[in-house]
């Protein structure tokens, strides 16, 4: 019998969990900024929808189509919400409602495959800070929070009556559609390879009503995945999938674990897998997985070991299931309380949770408290930039930023959209709600990597051409097209001696030139 009662005592729980939840959001609240890689292009994509209707600049620079195509929910939420609140608070809304249902889907998922809500559920903490939120994947890390819910209700109601269940699980696959489609992917994963577990360990046969059962729900996304597809722009998808090298695929398994893979963050994952492991080997036994779901850990393990790093001109692919898989396989472990092991492994790995957690708050606030001085410092200069201009940015390559990534930078310009309604060729247009109009189509790119300025004077290539998935040339004829050019140089002090350029606005590690015509 284990003498670790507090472990089941339901106020503690709810107290510890609680209090962690709080700390996690704590960075969400106190800064202006959270500091991810694409999370100003989803600012500005709220922002456009929210005001397009009543800002001319605005209206002539970009349109807003609602079509059937996955990635929208999530959008149009965020435009809903920002028709009536500051953009910067709907922001952090939807970010923390991405941790809400993360949680909310790893407490039902625990209960319904444990039986109860244990103290150990709190180790999900552990995995909120990712690598996926660092690049802002907002999108997906709201729906991946919605599919840990879905997988959870599935768990609880799948005896239901069959036409309730078909009603109710097509709509909730639908949603996923619509929010995000490697959410539905995983989703769809975890339920088939579910129900072969339930299969393989209760000695049940596979029969046709069974796999009828299971993939009922899928047909409506299915059929709306091919409108989709069928319809989609290909914009020059070069190949369809690559994996990258060794170290990419390492890389995607530690994402997990990791927020931007700085210094001290690679410290910290070697901190943590050392003293898991320490722990383990002090204490052994004990501890297992519930057998129901042996199979879909295994299936989904399988599924990120061969997920390309780009699947149809998507970046990043590899790394997007990995923390999913970790939150599942947290849920999952079955604890011997016969075993004396067990309650002292158990307790120093939730006191190993609760620290690396709390260093993990630190670490992000850090970067955070060090980058919010500088994008205020970038959004106070805009009041430089003209309403409705287009604006053009590139950025130099950098050496020695303090331990910060670069990236954080990429998409900064982005927040021209909010403060003067700006054309900006790198926004998230016809994958998300927001298109340019015939005015400015030709200078516009769905995505694309960060310019320099040796881009712009060598100017190699035409407008249109592309040179990766779902990237085109959209800067040759800029000193045309563009009116202001955004330089951030960082710890570069010259200027860009170029002809029509003319200083605006000079900040501590970026330029604003207007472009003469």
């Amino acid at each position: 019998m284990s003498d670790f009662k507090i472990d089941n005592n339901r106020y503690f729980i709810f107290c510890c969990f609680v209090l962690l939840f709080l700390l996690t959001i704590c960075p969400f609240i106190l800064f202006k900024y959270p500091i991810l890689v694409d999370y100003p292009n989803h600012l500005a994509s709220f922002y456009i929808q929210g005001n397009i209707d009543n800002n001319q600049w605005l209206s002539e620079n970009y349109l807003v189509k609602w079509e059937i195509k996955p990635y929208t929910i999530i959008e149009g939420l965020g435009g809903i919400l920002a028709k009536y609140f500051d953009i910067f608070l709907v922001g952090k809304v939807i970010l923390i409602s991405g941790i809400v249902f993360i949680c909310s889907g790893a407490l039902l998922l625990r209960k319904y495959i444990n039986g109860s809500i244990d103290l150990w559920v709190i180790s999900i903490f552990l995995f909120i800070y990712n690598h996926v939120l660092f690049f802002g994947f907002v999108n997906y890390y709201v729906s991946s929070g919605l599919a840990l819910v879905a997988m959870g209700l599935w768990v609880k109601l799948r005896n239901i009556n069959y036409i309730v269940k078909v009603l109710l699980f097509s709509s909730i696959s639908t949603m996923l559609f619509f929010c995000h489609l490697y959410a539905l992917g995983i989703y769809a994963i975890f339920v088939v390879s579910y129900e072969l577990g339930l299969i393989k360990y209760s000695y049940d046969k596979l029969s046709m009503p069974n796999i009828i059962n299971i993939i009922s729900q899928f047909l409506l996304p299915f059929i709306l995945f091919v409108i989709w597809w069928n319809g989609n722009v290909k914009n020059g998808v070069v190949t369809f999938y690559n994996y990258g090298d060794l170290t990419t695929k390492i890389v995607a398994l530690l994402s997990p674990f990791s927020f931007d893979y700085g210094q001290n963050d690679l410290l910290q994952i070697l901190f943590t897998l050392i003293s898991i492991l320490v722990i383990r080997i002090i204490y052994p036994g004990g501890v297992s997985i519930y057998n129901k779901m042996k199979i879909p850990l295994l299936t989904l393990l399988v599924v990120i070991i061969i997920m390309p790093s780009s699947l149809a001109g998507n970046w990043g692919t590899d790394f997007r299931y990995p923390f999913i898989f970790m939150v599942l396989f947290v849920v999952s472990i079955k604890f011997d309380e016969n075993n004396k092991n067990t309650v002292y492994f158990r307790r120093y790995l939730l006191g190993l949770v609760l620290v690396v957690t709390c260093y993990k708050i630190y670490y992000v606030s850090n970067i955070w408290n060090r980058i919010n001085p500088q994008y205020q410092e970038f959004e106070n200069a805009l009041q430089y930039v003209s309403p409705g201009s287009k604006v053009l940015t590139v950025q130099n390559d950098t050496g020695n930023l303090s331990g910060l990534d670069a990236r954080l930078y990429h998409h900064m310009s982005a927040l021209s959209i909010i403060q003067r309604s700006t054309f900006w060729p790198n926004l998230f247009t016809y994958v998300t709600p927001i298109y340019p109009t015939i005015k400015t189509e030709h200078i516009d790119t769905a995505w694309g990597s960060q310019l320099t300025v040796d881009d712009l004077v060598s100017n190699k290539y035409k407008n249109g051409y592309t040179y990766a998935p779902h990237a085109k040339v959209y800067w040759e004829n800029w000193t045309q097209d563009f009116d202001y050019l955004i330089s951030i140089r960082f710890e570069n002090l010259s200027t860009i001696d170029i002809k029509n350029l003319k200083l605006k606005f000079r900040g501590s590690f970026f330029d604003i030139y207007q472009i003469v015509h």
